[in-house]
């Protein structure tokens, strides 16, 4: 079956411009969605920055696993074309 609800859905966020606050409900979401449907993670630092000469939204997440004394990092960068 399908979860409607699961994911963040960042192309509802793709067409606006990139200010502190689309990168703050960027992060928010994230986090919302971390929450919800993976309780196994505990994140410790979710960013979003725009780079509007770059047309683009860097996403940095710091997570563990609960169960797993290690941390993580993931860094992507969303470039709109």
């Amino acid at each position: 079956f399908s979860q409607l609800s699961f994911g963040v859905g960042i192309e509802r966020f793709l067409f606006k411009p990139l200010t502190q606050d689309l990168s703050a409900d960027v992060a928010d979401e994230i986090i919302s969605q971390v929450s919800t449907y993976e309780p196994r993670a505990v994140l410790y630092d979710v960013q979003a920055v725009g780079y509007p000469e770059e047309n683009g939204l860097e996403i940095r997440i710091r997570y563990g696993i609960k169960t797993i004394p290690h941390t993580e990092e993931i860094k992507l960068f969303i470039e709109r074309a």
